[in-house]
């Protein structure tokens, strides 16, 4: 069945790069690669445009070949939005009132179609 979630990330020469906490939507991805990622921009019902993008999800391990692929996504990100790592990196609180902080994982999808439209008036 498709899953759809709003995440946070930054293209860069091929790839889009994310992170996430361990949940649905990373078991989701590990056990069918294939995926896709929409991305709109909607200035009125008559002017906006609508991006897909579909490739392979791959996971960025800490350590082993991985490592430096990590390390860019995570330097991409920075420099895209301070403090990117909120609220992806935040688990709500099981009856309490402070969220707890997991780690999370960096992961790139390597873009192998694009397509959209657009309209505008």
């Amino acid at each position: 069945m498709p899953y759809v979630v709003p995440i946070s990330f930054v293209y860069d020469d091929g790839h889009i790069f994310s992170f996430s906490l361990v949940g649905h939507k990373v078991l989701a991805m590990r056990g069918h690669p294939q995926v896709c990622l929409e991305v709109d921009e909607i200035h009125s019902p008559s002017n906006w445009w609508s991006v897909l993008a579909s490739g392979r999800y791959e996971e960025l391990s800490e350590t082993g070949h991985w490592r430096n692929e990590r390390d860019h996504a995570w330097s991409l990100l920075q420099k895209a939005r301070p403090n990117w790592w909120d609220p992806g990196s935040k688990k709500p609180p099981l009856g309490g009132s402070k969220p707890d902080v997991y780690p999370h994982l960096f992961f790139r999808i390597k873009v192998e179609q694009i397509t959209g439209r657009r309209a505008s008036s």
